[in-house]
């Protein structure tokens, strides 16, 4: 029967992955990353981020053994500094990497991203398409949640849109003043920002 491994060996690991798992956490973050990563991809990003992190550590601490590492570390002013270089290391790659390729990506809820970046804008029109194949077409004025966590939407000035077979518009209709749409009514919808407000 294999044994188990003893509380310096655990140390050690402790030592070799945590600084770097930290700073795989924050980059992950930083660099808007959204693929969910196997623990062995976790494991060989955060033994590679370590390594990063010890060289500034060393260099400041001058401790050049694990041996030396692992007894610093029990200090706590050599552990605060090997987490403010574990962090400095994790957003400074995450932000290199979100510039180089994800620069127009963003984590997190897909409505409350796109409806946060429309409230900026100021009155944002939008098409609504619900899954009963409707179409709606009107100005966001609110957006909350119910209390049961759900999404709602209201439009104000909203007008119907008709189409034909070929998918051509030759008709709208008048709504009412707002309207209300729920997140289960929802199929997908649509952003503009060209069509000029003719309606107050």
């Amino acid at each position: 029967m294999a044994a188990l491994p003893g509380f310096e060996e655990i140390l050690v690991v402790l030592v070799l992955l945590v600084p770097g798992f930290f700073s795989f956490l924050l980059a992950k973050r930083f660099a808007a990353v959204g693929k969910k990563f196997t623990d062995f991809e976790k494991a060989i990003l955060s033994v590679i981020l370590t390594l990063v992190d010890y060289i500034p550590f060393t260099y400041i601490t001058g401790f050049r053994s694990l041996e030396e590492i692992r007894d610093g570390l029990v200090d706590p002013f050599n552990l605060l500094i090997l987490i403010t270089i574990a962090g400095g290391v994790g957003i400074g790659v995450g932000f290199v990497f979100k510039i180089i390729f994800n620069k127009n990506v963003l984590l997190g809820d897909a409505w409350d991203i796109a409806f946060d970046l429309c409230e900026k804008k100021g009155g944002s029109w939008i098409t609504v398409y619900t899954k009963t194949n409707q179409e709606y077409r009107g100005i966001v004025e609110f957006i909350g949640r119910a209390e049961d966590g759900s999404k709602e939407i209201i439009i104000s000035h909203p007008l119907q849109i008709f189409r034909k077979e070929d998918g051509t518009s030759d008709a709208e209709m008048d709504v009412g003043k707002d309207m209300l749409f729920t997140e289960k009514d929802v199929a997908r919808i649509s952003f503009f920002t060209n069509i000029t407000k003719d309606k107050e």
